[in-house]
């Protein structure tokens, strides 16, 4: 009967330290956003650098959809700068990432040669949820029925007036 607890104990320590390791939770957070023209069209195969002051460097293209993403960034201030052919290039600096966070930068190209640059500082926005769940923050208002009721052009006259 010993055998078996002492086997069972063991067996649950196992198990735990196994779990913390499956389940452990990173530090490194993801930079993403799209990269748009002048009239808001997005530009795809544009070249994106992130660099954070401690020399880390990384690119990425923005896909058909003018959208890009890097993943597996340590914490820190980031620089992003965006470039096209047929476009100045954008630069948006001092750029907060924290632990864990997704942020949030998008890019707008002005018309010109690539030589000139635009140079936006600390533009980003953090967020915890994908970009379709940010819809709902335009909620609709609605007034209450009690104020529309007998109005005229309120939209019952019609029902009313359907009703038997």
């Amino acid at each position: 009967m010993k055998n078996a607890w002492r086997v069972a104990v063991a067996m649950l320590f196992v198990c735990f330290t196994i779990s913390e390791f499956t389940f452990a939770q990173s530090d490194l957070g993801t930079i993403s956003g799209f990269v748009k023209d002048p009239s808001g069209a997005t530009v795809s195969g544009a070249k994106v650098t992130l660099s954070n002051q401690s020399g880390l460097q990384r690119q990425a293209t923005t896909n058909d959809s003018g959208f890009y993403t890097v993943t597996n960034l340590p914490r820190g201030l980031y620089t992003l700068m965006a470039e096209a052919p047929g476009f100045q290039k954008y630069e948006s600096r001092d750029n907060k990432l924290d632990a864990a966070a997704n942020l949030v930068i998008d890019a707008s190209l002005a018309v010109g040669s690539n030589n000139q640059t635009v140079e936006v500082s600390a533009s980003a926005r953090h967020s915890t949820k994908p970009r379709h769940a940010r819809a709902d923050r335009f909620a609709r208002t609605e007034r209450p029925q009690s104020h529309l009721h007998g109005q005229p052009g309120a939209g019952n006259a019609w029902r009313h007036s359907r009703e038997p």
